[in-house]
């Protein structure tokens, strides 16, 4: 995601932070349990393969996919996530301009 996508969504009210630098190596799945013990509720992502390296059922964080890679695409659509973020389910991923969650496992393709 955008590195300005946390300071834009803080403008906003939203509680945002980027994730740190060292995590960009990790895993989908590692990166997941990382964000969990740092604490993080919520995950923001454009990657829409990882909801098929991880269910989430019965975890505290719920991950938002944005489907876009064109990062400006991703901060026109800033006002639609941010008011997405409290509508999320804890344990579920969920996909910017769908309705509801992704079932878990989510079928394939996004």
């Amino acid at each position: 995601m955008p590195q300005r996508l946390s300071r834009l969504l803080r403008d906003r009210g939203v509680d945002a932070h980027a994730f740190p630098d060292e995590w960009k190596s990790l895993s989908d799945r590692d990166l997941i349990d990382a964000a969990m013990q740092a604490g993080f509720t919520i995950l923001v992502t454009q990657d829409r393969n990882m909801p098929f390296q991880r269910p989430l059922s019965g975890q505290a964080i719920a991950i938002l996919i944005v489907p876009s890679l064109d990062r400006r695409a991703v901060l026109r659509r800033l006002d639609e996530i941010a008011d997405r973020l409290p509508r999320l389910e804890p344990g579920r991923y969920a996909v910017l301009g769908r309705e509801g969650s992704l079932p878990n496992p989510p079928r394939k393709p996004l």
